[in-house]
């Protein structure tokens, strides 16, 4: 009995374990992505707001 509960259910709760873990290396991806076009945006804004921090402090 034990056998063949091992035989059959072991499998099956590694592939959804193998399924989870690609989900979330695909979220993992998709949030990198985010963050990475965020970063942009901020860095472009913070660059801006450097510049004119810069030239106000050299006048």
């Amino acid at each position: 009995m034990l056998f063949t509960f091992i035989l059959i259910f072991l499998p099956i709760i590694q592939t959804i374990s193998i399924a989870d873990q690609q989900q979330q290396q695909q979220h993992r991806f998709r949030r990198a992505w985010i963050n990475f076009f965020s970063d942009e945006t901020k860095t472009e804004v913070s660059a801006k707001g450097g510049s004119s921090i810069n030239s106000s402090g050299n006048n």
